[in-house]
């Protein structure tokens, strides 16, 4: 299996305070891996370290390229990071990932939107979304540049039902393509375990301990 992530010894201090410490994870292509925790046990520093955001206090961070933010990459944050108020339309946003990955998008923002029945908001401002709407958005912002990898940071937050469904069935497709998944959450749900190549971890404690799932 190629590897495309390892994260070796990894520790993350933020004010001379610990986060986690010890972390050691190995991704391969393929992979579907599930991180659940806490409020504030780190889960998204964990991300943000994986990008090449921040850097570890110690241990090591590898990837397959030396930055893993390029073309390859799609990265959903937590839709409480967008400043809604910039003056920007859906489709404007979206098209940004393609301008700024420098890749071309093959599938036009409204097929990506369609996937959620959202299509009707192309012409938005971004300011006029509800939460679950921007969801969408940001989601579908990810998956134009048809990466290599997804890393998925509360991905379902605001998401109704259907859209969660819907969401979960499209990621299903992707790792099915041999896409790699990193999918982020507070909460033990809907969020994958049927997934045939589903590897799941609870950050706990400062730790990352994966769990074990009796069929």
């Amino acid at each position: 299996m190629k590897e495309q992530i390892v994260l070796k010894d990894v520790e993350f201090k933020y004010l001379n305070s610990v986060v986690f410490a010890g972390i050691n994870l190995k991704i391969n292509k393929g992979d579907y891996i599930i991180i659940t925790g806490g409020n504030g046990s780190g889960k998204s520093t964990l991300l943000k370290l994986i990008l090449g955001l921040i850097k570890p206090s110690k241990g090591l961070v590898k990837t397959e390229s030396r930055k893993i933010i390029s073309a390859n990459v799609g990265y959903v944050s937590q839709s409480n990071n967008i400043d809604k108020e910039f003056p920007i339309t859906v489709e404007e946003l979206i098209h940004l990932e393609c301008n700024v990955s420098s890749k071309t998008c093959s599938l036009s923002p409204e097929i990506h939107l369609a996937k959620f029945n959202a299509e009707h908001l192309i012409n938005k401002k971004i300011a006029e979304l509800s939460g679950g709407e921007l969801q969408k958005v940001l989601i579908c912002r990810a998956f134009v540049t048809e990466p290599e990898i997804l890393i998925l940071d509360e991905p379902t937050n605001n998401l109704d039902k259907i859209a969660r469904q819907n969401l979960y069935k499209l990621l299903m497709d992707l790792n099915n393509q041999g896409k790699t998944i990193i999918n982020v959450t507070h909460a033990h749900d809907e969020h994958g375990y049927s997934f045939k190549n589903a590897i799941s971890y609870d950050l706990v404690n400062g730790k990352l301990v994966e769990e074990v799932h009796n069929d």
